[in-house]
């Protein structure tokens, strides 16, 4: 069963790796995070670029292959990942999210019984180099908010941990890539109502634009319906919408 924790403790642990990183190498002065280099130097993981197959219809963006401490991102998924800016960072801070979340790393390296699954709640495919654990995430790709998200993972978990497993990942890879240390200053006297402005934030932070919204709508810095239309704060849409 998937581990309770809230937005405020997955926060708090992506926010340790981020610390460590600037503890060995200097404080970061903006955006991006540079994940990549994260990944090989404060987390010992490595990415590899492979095949990875759609057993039961799903062509995964990428897993995890814990035992190797190695990210598979999905070969078959290269175009997806040319085509939308910042899919590619947001999907490895998926898998870290997996990594330090959701992974047993004590029991890496002690042998496991015959016969026992060690994929344990995920979902896992077969790639030319083994199996992979792999992340099957859909609520924000929805366009929810982070509210509507948690209403909809509480609702879900009752009978399946792998919307939760899929909240948690997605509220470490937003708390990792876009840390309120960088993500205040960066949009400090900007008009986040302007879709133009979201773009340019989204190529400094190197996400994607639907992450990125998600993050700013969980600060409460902005609010966007469901015609494209950005406003301030929830409280000021619904303010308007009083007035008429």
């Amino acid at each position: 069963m998937t581990r309770f924790r809230s937005a405020a403790q997955i926060e708090s642990k992506a926010g340790e790796r981020l610390q460590e990183y600037q503890h060995r190498f200097g404080v970061l002065q903006g955006p991006p995070v540079p994940v990549e280099r994260m990944i090989d130097d404060v987390y010992d993981l490595r990415i590899l670029w492979d095949q990875i197959s759609t057993e039961g219809g799903v062509s995964p963006l990428a897993g995890l292959e814990p035992a190797d401490r190695r990210i598979v991102v999905n070969e078959a998924r290269r175009a997806s990942f040319d085509r939308y800016p910042g899919l590619l960072n947001f999907t490895l801070g998926h898998e870290l999210g997996h990594w330090d979340l959701h992974i047993d790393q004590a029991s890496l390296n002690h042998p496991t019984l015959e016969g026992f699954d060690a994929a344990g709640p995920f979902r896992v495919h077969r790639t030319t180099s083994g199996y992979v654990e792999v992340l099957v995430s859909r609520l924000h790709r929805l366009g929810l908010t982070a509210q509507e998200v948690q209403e909809v993972v509480h609702e879900a978990t009752r009978e399946d941990d792998s919307f939760r497993e899929a909240w948690q990942v997605n509220e470490y890879a937003s708390a990792l890539l876009m840390p309120r240390d960088l993500l205040i200053p960066a949009v400090e006297g900007l008009d986040l109502t302007s879709w133009p402005v979201l773009y340019r934030l989204r190529d400094a932070f190197q996400v994607s634009i639907s992450a990125l919204r998600v993050r700013l709508e969980k600060l409460d810095l902005i609010y966007v319906t469901d015609d494209g239309e950005i406003h301030r704060s929830a409280a000021e849409y619904h303010g308007q919408g009083r007035l008429f």
